[in-house]
């Protein structure tokens, strides 16, 4: 079965005396924040998380995606394609998953275009209109309204839980309540897009 898979991580703030937190930098809020970050590869398709791992803060998004792909296991999910933001804009990202047989597509991060020589994105190497192209990456954007969904309706973000294992347990059961919840929907035949409310 290939999939579209899509890779992004959220904040998780923690309690000011939580010794094993660390310091990040929100850049959707602009302001740096103690804590830890919930790294997620997603199902873009489903809007389901398929692997996660929880760090401190202070960890680039970058240094986590591998080993969150790595998890799937060979066999178990076929990607189609990764869908990244500007976060893991990288030569060797986009190589790596090559050739792996993965197509990487993400947008350009202004500072890595300035300093890599050669081309190694898709965009790089075929014409694709820009309109097509914000097709393909609105299924990584989808990723963000996931976020706010296990964040806004299934406890992630209730309360501020100290240490990087309570975090770790706190984010599996908001996963294990989407996949159920996506679950549930294709069982009855629905869209698993949708959010269960009740």
């Amino acid at each position: 079965m290939f999939v579209k898979l899509g890779a992004d991580s959220t904040k998780l703030e923690a309690r000011e005396n939580d010794g094993q937190s660390g310091w990040g930098y929100d850049h959707i809020d602009r302001r740096f924040y103690k804590g830890y970050k919930v790294h997620l590869l997603y199902d873009t398709r489903l809007l389901v998380p398929v692997s996660f791992t929880v760090t401190s803060a202070s960890v680039h998004d970058n240094t986590v995606l591998r080993r969150l792909v790595g998890r799937l296991g060979p066999g178990i999910l076929k990607a189609a394609g990764l869908f990244l933001d500007r976060a893991y804009d990288s030569k060797a990202n986009v190589e790596d998953f090559a050739h792996a047989g993965v197509t990487v597509i993400n947008r350009k991060n202004k500072r890595n275009a300035k300093n890599v020589k050669g081309k190694y994105r898709l965009q790089d190497y075929c014409q694709v209109h820009g309109n097509r192209l914000n097709h393909l990456y609105k299924n990584r954007n989808d990723c963000e309204v996931t976020n706010s969904l296990l964040k806004e309706r299934l406890g992630l973000e209730m309360k501020k839980t100290k240490g990087i294992i309570r975090n770790r347990v706190k984010a599996g059961l908001s996963i294990l309540a989407r996949q159920i919840q996506v679950l549930h929907q294709l069982l009855q035949e629905a869209d698993p897009r949708t959010t269960i409310l009740n």
